[in-house]
Protein backbone atom coordinates (compact mmCIF):
# COMPACT_ATOMS: atom_id res chain seq x y z
CA UNK A 1 0.00 0.00 0.00
CA UNK A 2 3.28 2.21 0.69
CA UNK A 3 4.21 2.07 -2.92
CA UNK A 4 0.19 2.66 -4.41
CA UNK A 5 0.31 5.77 -1.96
CA UNK A 6 3.98 7.04 -2.56
CA UNK A 7 4.55 7.53 0.78
CA UNK A 8 6.83 6.00 3.72
CA UNK A 9 5.89 2.60 5.57
CA UNK A 10 5.05 4.58 8.40
CA UNK A 11 2.78 6.99 7.07
CA UNK A 12 0.79 4.58 5.00
CA UNK A 13 0.24 2.26 8.22
CA UNK A 14 -0.66 6.00 10.13
CA UNK A 15 -3.11 6.59 7.72
CA UNK A 16 -4.88 2.80 7.39
CA UNK A 17 -5.73 3.49 11.53
CA UNK A 18 -6.98 6.83 11.36
CA UNK A 19 -9.12 6.49 7.75
CA UNK A 20 -10.05 3.01 8.18
CA UNK A 21 -12.38 1.02 10.61
CA UNK A 22 -10.12 -1.61 12.60
CA UNK A 23 -10.28 -5.11 10.58
CA UNK A 24 -12.65 -6.84 13.59
CA UNK A 25 -10.69 -10.59 12.40
CA UNK A 26 -7.29 -9.27 13.76
CA UNK A 27 -6.69 -8.14 16.65
CA UNK A 28 -4.04 -5.52 18.08
CA UNK A 29 -0.84 -7.09 17.70
CA UNK A 30 -1.96 -10.45 16.93
CA UNK A 31 0.60 -10.71 14.39
CA UNK A 32 -1.71 -11.77 11.14
CA UNK A 33 -1.05 -9.29 8.64
CA UNK A 34 -4.69 -7.48 7.63
CA UNK A 35 -5.81 -7.56 3.86
CA UNK A 36 -7.01 -3.91 2.44
CA UNK A 37 -9.43 -4.27 -1.12
CA UNK A 38 -9.16 -2.14 -2.97
CA UNK A 39 -11.56 0.39 -1.88
CA UNK A 40 -10.22 0.66 1.03
CA UNK A 41 -6.73 1.28 -0.60
CA UNK A 42 -8.44 4.17 -2.25
CA UNK A 43 -10.01 5.90 1.13
CA UNK A 44 -6.91 5.87 2.74
CA UNK A 45 -5.63 7.64 -0.93
CA UNK A 46 -8.34 9.98 -0.27
CA UNK A 47 -7.84 11.07 3.27
CA UNK A 48 -3.96 10.99 2.61
CA UNK A 49 -5.04 13.20 -0.38
CA UNK A 50 -7.27 15.64 2.03
CA UNK A 51 -4.48 16.21 4.31
CA UNK A 52 -1.32 16.46 2.31
CA UNK A 53 -2.50 18.30 -0.55
CA UNK A 54 -5.93 19.69 0.48
CA UNK A 55 -4.73 21.43 4.13
CA UNK A 56 -6.92 19.36 6.19
CA UNK A 57 -6.27 18.34 9.69
CA UNK A 58 -6.48 14.36 10.38
CA UNK A 59 -9.16 14.23 12.55
CA UNK A 60 -10.94 16.88 9.23
CA UNK A 61 -10.15 14.32 6.86
CA UNK A 62 -11.29 11.29 8.63
CA UNK A 63 -14.71 13.38 9.34
CA UNK A 64 -14.69 14.16 5.13
CA UNK A 65 -14.03 10.78 4.71
CA UNK A 66 -16.92 9.29 7.12
CA UNK A 67 -19.62 11.84 5.12
CA UNK A 68 -18.39 11.05 1.40
CA UNK A 69 -18.12 7.02 2.06
CA UNK A 70 -21.55 6.69 1.69
CA UNK A 71 -21.97 8.88 -0.50
CA UNK A 72 -19.35 7.98 -3.01
CA UNK A 73 -20.41 4.01 -3.66
CA UNK A 74 -24.12 4.24 -5.45
CA UNK A 75 -22.05 7.03 -8.21
CA UNK A 76 -19.44 4.48 -8.76
CA UNK A 77 -16.16 6.62 -7.64
CA UNK A 78 -14.92 3.86 -6.17
CA UNK A 79 -12.15 1.67 -8.29
CA UNK A 80 -14.05 -1.45 -7.67
CA UNK A 81 -18.18 -1.88 -7.65
CA UNK A 82 -20.94 -3.89 -6.45
CA UNK A 83 -23.89 -4.93 -7.36
CA UNK A 84 -25.57 -2.65 -4.15
CA UNK A 85 -23.66 0.52 -5.65
CA UNK A 86 -25.12 0.45 -9.21
CA UNK A 87 -26.21 4.31 -9.91
CA UNK A 88 -30.09 4.42 -8.97
CA UNK A 89 -30.20 8.01 -10.07
CA UNK A 90 -30.51 7.94 -14.18
CA UNK A 91 -28.71 11.26 -14.42
CA UNK A 92 -25.32 9.43 -12.92
CA UNK A 93 -24.91 7.30 -16.41
CA UNK A 94 -24.97 10.81 -18.12
CA UNK A 95 -22.13 12.13 -15.27
CA UNK A 96 -18.85 13.16 -16.76
CA UNK A 97 -17.01 14.33 -13.68
CA UNK A 98 -18.11 15.21 -10.36
CA UNK A 99 -16.18 17.73 -8.33
CA UNK A 100 -17.11 17.97 -4.03
CA UNK A 101 -16.93 21.82 -2.63
CA UNK A 102 -16.29 21.17 1.14
CA UNK A 103 -17.50 24.21 3.41
CA UNK A 104 -16.68 24.34 7.28
CA UNK A 105 -19.54 24.95 8.83
CA UNK A 106 -19.46 26.07 12.87
CA UNK A 107 -20.09 22.54 14.15
CA UNK A 108 -16.77 21.24 14.86
CA UNK A 109 -15.51 18.48 12.18
CA UNK A 110 -19.19 19.57 10.49
CA UNK A 111 -19.09 19.78 6.55
CA UNK A 112 -21.41 20.99 4.17
CA UNK A 113 -20.65 19.72 1.00
CA UNK A 114 -21.98 21.07 -2.86
CA UNK A 115 -21.60 17.90 -5.45
CA UNK A 116 -21.34 20.04 -8.92
CA UNK A 117 -21.77 17.32 -11.72
CA UNK A 118 -20.96 17.92 -15.25
CA UNK A 119 -23.52 16.13 -16.98
CA UNK A 120 -22.83 17.25 -20.27
CA UNK A 121 -20.55 19.17 -22.02
CA UNK A 122 -21.07 20.97 -25.83
CA UNK A 123 -18.62 22.68 -27.87
CA UNK A 124 -20.47 24.86 -30.80
CA UNK A 125 -18.77 26.11 -33.95
CA UNK A 126 -18.56 29.30 -32.57
CA UNK A 127 -15.99 28.32 -29.50
CA UNK A 128 -17.76 28.51 -26.88
CA UNK A 129 -18.26 25.92 -24.77
CA UNK A 130 -21.89 24.98 -22.88
CA UNK A 131 -22.17 22.85 -19.65
CA UNK A 132 -25.06 21.41 -17.98
CA UNK A 133 -24.26 20.37 -14.09
CA UNK A 134 -26.32 19.07 -11.34
CA UNK A 135 -25.95 20.28 -8.18
CA UNK A 136 -26.48 18.16 -4.68
CA UNK A 137 -25.79 19.40 -1.21
CA UNK A 138 -25.75 17.27 1.56
CA UNK A 139 -24.18 17.69 5.35
CA UNK A 140 -22.17 15.83 8.32
CA UNK A 141 -24.50 14.20 10.48
CA UNK A 142 -25.40 16.40 12.92
CA UNK A 143 -25.06 19.72 10.97
CA UNK A 144 -28.30 21.71 10.40
CA UNK A 145 -28.99 22.14 7.31
CA UNK A 146 -29.27 25.84 6.62
CA UNK A 147 -27.42 28.47 4.59
CA UNK A 148 -24.24 28.55 6.64
CA UNK A 149 -22.12 31.81 5.59
CA UNK A 150 -19.47 30.49 3.79
CA UNK A 151 -16.20 32.28 3.71
CA UNK A 152 -13.99 29.68 1.68
CA UNK A 153 -14.66 26.19 0.23
CA UNK A 154 -12.43 23.11 -0.96
CA UNK A 155 -12.95 21.33 -3.90
CA UNK A 156 -12.43 18.13 -4.61
CA UNK A 157 -12.37 16.72 -8.06
CA UNK A 158 -13.22 13.08 -6.82
CA UNK A 159 -13.52 11.93 -10.26
CA UNK A 160 -10.15 13.34 -11.03
CA UNK A 161 -8.56 11.58 -8.35
CA UNK A 162 -10.64 7.86 -8.68
CA UNK A 163 -8.82 8.30 -12.34
CA UNK A 164 -4.89 8.91 -10.84
CA UNK A 165 -5.45 6.14 -8.76
CA UNK A 166 -6.54 4.09 -11.42
CA UNK A 167 -3.09 5.49 -13.51
CA UNK A 168 -1.34 4.55 -10.79
CA UNK A 169 -2.32 1.10 -10.06
CA UNK A 170 -1.77 0.46 -14.00
CA UNK A 171 1.35 1.30 -14.02
CA UNK A 172 2.38 0.09 -10.57
CA UNK A 173 4.53 3.50 -10.46
CA UNK A 174 4.05 5.67 -6.77
CA UNK A 175 2.16 8.89 -6.67
CA UNK A 176 4.19 11.94 -6.63
CA UNK A 177 2.25 15.24 -7.29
Amino acid sequence: MAIILGETQTKARRWVKEFLPTDPDKGLRSGKTRRHGLNDVFLVFVGGYLVCRMGFTVPEAKAILQDLGPWMGPRGLLPKTSSKQVPKDPRAEKVRTYDIHIMPTGTPLGFCYECRSLLREQKNTDGIVRSEYAIDHFFSDGVVPTDPTIDHARILSISNLLHRFKTILSLNVPYTP
